[in-house]
Formats: C-alpha cells, structure tokens, sequence
C-alpha cells in the first residue's frame, strides 16, 4: 500500500483532488443549511419535551 501511495504522489497532479474538494464544499454548502434547520426542530422539540415533564411533576 505505500508503495502504491508513493507511485500515486509522484505522478502528476491530474485535478483530481481539486475536483473532489471542490464538489465536497459544494455538498457541505447545500446541506448545511437543512442540517441547521433539522437541529433547530429537534432543540425546540426536546425543549417542549422538557417543559413538558416538568408540568407533569
């Protein structure tokens, strides 16, 4: 395996890594965005959910 890595180095810089950071951003970028809204939900459930219990008692 580290021989394969080493051939792999020494090899030309084809883009290949600079696509798949590239495309890797863009993915983060379009979901943050839903990721942070879903955590959001979630928050205001688990503090309904709090009162809630606490109503109970």
């Amino acid at each position: 395996l580290n021989n394969e890595i080493d051939i792999h180095l020494k090899q030309p810089d084809n883009n290949k890594f600079v696509t798949l950071k590239s495309n890797y951003w863009d993915m983060v970028s379009k979901l943050l965005p839903v990721w942070e809204r879903e955590l959001a939900e979630y928050e205001e459930r688990k503090r309904h959910e709090r009162e809630n219990n606490i109503q109970d008692v």
